[in-house]
């Protein structure tokens, strides 16, 4: 079970990143200094992502992907506009130059923002690549630049927000009332109603009033997904007054609960201001869970309970595949997909490859994990056919620990997967060095000051042409990992183990 508070309206608080030593710093011998935590991508690396994504803002609103609507409006090229069902006079961040997407399910048209007015909502861009035909009237438009995100509680900035794909499920994730033409997609044994508030995406609008006594429920309609299969179940919630508040996850197909309400984790009342309270705080509530054999199909319930009050809002739903809650996929009549991120550098001249011996350095923030890869990639070096040189990596098998590591790919690859780090599930921030050779091939690396673990193998190093963030199909790779990228360095020689462990403190 995952909670991510959201706090609004607080003053902005300075990024604290900590103190790398006087190592860490302008003239250390570093060939390539990545610092993410600004807010602004190095020129020399390449973002792309073919959909939108939300990421958390400075002021802990959620931005980055919206609904909007327009007149009939066909799939194509050329001006596009559409205007966006938020609050007037709310800046949604569109940049005029940045790449944007309209999106109706599989239906999509994509361009440069050309005109955006925070004051009506108004969004144009010249769309110069589209996928398939239709004229339409409801959108959900996707901001494709790379994502700074900041934690919601103390808006700190944490990084750069890289995720593989992923798939909102729940349809009509910020409408469960019966306004809707497909009204019977939330369906309740509570009284339903609409409390205009402040919402997680910094808007003013509507957020579902929930409440009854009793035993009742309140479900979404039937969701189509795998059986034996992981998958999370996410939503936003306040308290409004009441004494419990319950989660629960229903297998249609066999008739019984995956998730059951009467569990004790399942009451999350405490999270959300505790019991007969009331909060302005918007909490992210999540629970992960794993299909039964034969389960095609399954409720979610934000609410259910057989006695107590229950008075709570709530605001985007969110079930999709994996062991963690990503970032937020807003839907309205159909699922919505968010492509998977991917950056890279091409060019890495300045950063002065070693083929003998280099070492690494990263910083970052685990989130929790949303895919099942035995070994989800993190960054690597590659060549240009391409094939993997040199490739930093997350061990994700079972456990209560997983593991960083780093492999070199040659003749006979060596790999080390030695260092534990604490599972968590809200996200765990490490320091990462590894230093490697190309005689014998020894690796070495060390973990936030931990122990530093050493292997040697066989074979030659490639010598790799590019730096490359996540999957790249080509080079066979699927795998993804959801992680805050704030620190990347390189040095073109072995560092001593006594300053990998410094490094990393």
């Amino acid at each position: 079970m995952r909670y991510d508070l959201g706090r609004f309206r607080r003053p902005m608080r300075r990024s604290t990143e900590g103190q790398l030593m006087s190592l860490i710093s302008l003239g250390d011998g570093s060939t390539l200094s990545l610092d993410f935590t600004t807010g602004v991508l190095d020129p020399r690396l390449t973002f792309t992502r073919t959909s939108g994504g939300t990421y958390t803002g400075n002021d802990g609103y959620i931005y980055g992907m919206d609904l909007a609507t327009s007149s009939s409006l066909a799939i194509g090229t050329g001006s596009k506009t559409v205007t966006l069902t938020a609050t007037a006079g709310v800046d949604r961040r569109y940049l005029v130059g940045q790449t944007v997407y309209f999106s109706n399910g599989a239906n999509n048209m994509s361009g440069p923002v050309t005109a955006y007015s925070a004051s009506t909502q108004s969004i144009t861009i010249n769309a110069t690549a589209s996928s398939g035909s239709g004229s339409f009237t409801s959108w959900a438009v996707g901001n494709a630049s790379a994502r700074f995100d900041h934690d919601p509680t103390t808006l700190a900035a944490r990084g750069l927000l890289i995720e593989g794909s992923a798939t909102n499920l729940a349809l009509r994730s910020n409408d469960f009332n019966t306004t809707v033409t497909d009204g019977t997609q939330w369906v309740t044994g509570y009284t339903r109603g609409n409390v205009s508030t402040t919402l997680p995406d910094g808007t003013t609008g509507n957020a579902c009033q929930i409440s009854g006594t009793g035993s009742n429920s309140f479900r979404s309609a039937a969701i189509t997904v795998t059986a034996s299969t992981a998958y999370t179940w996410s939503f936003w919630a306040r308290n409004n007054g009441g004494s419990q508040a319950r989660y629960r996850v229903w297998n249609v197909t066999g008739g019984s609960s995956i998730v059951d309400y009467t569990l004790s984790g399942s009451n999350y009342v405490s999270q959300i201001g505790g019991a007969n309270n009331t909060s302005s705080t918007w909490v992210r509530v999540s629970v992960s869970f794993t299909t039964p054999v034969g389960c095609t199909s399954i409720y979610v319930y934000p609410a259910s309970s057989d006695s107590g009050t229950v008075d709570l809002l709530v605001w985007g739903a969110q079930v999709e595949a994996g062991s963690g809650a990503s970032s937020y996929i807003p839907t309205g009549a159909s699922q919505v997909t968010r492509n998977a991120d991917k950056m890279s550098m091409t060019d890495i001249t300045t950063m002065q490859w070693n083929q003998t011996a280099g070492t690494f350095f990263l910083h970052m923030d685990v989130a929790a994990e949303t895919n099942t890869s035995s070994f989800p990639a993190m960054m690597g070096m590659y060549t240009a056919t391409p094939v993997r040189v040199v490739r930093i990596l997350l061990n994700n098998s079972s456990g209560t620990n997983p593991r960083i590591g780093l492999d070199s790919w040659t003749t006979a690859p060596a790999q080390i997967l030695a260092s534990l780090l604490t599972r968590s599930t809200a996200p765990t921030a490490f320091k990462y060095a590894a230093a490697l050779s190309n005689t014998g091939q020894a690796l070495s690396h060390v973990v936030n000051n931990g122990s530093v673990t050493t292997a040697t193998g066989t074979g030659t190093l490639q010598t790799p042409t590019r730096l490359l963030w996540h999957q790249d199909p080509s080079a066979g790779d699927t795998e993804y990992f959801p992680v805050h990228l704030r620190t990347v360095k390189y040095w073109p020689t072995n560092l001593p183990d006594a300053t990998l462990k410094a490094i990393t403190t």
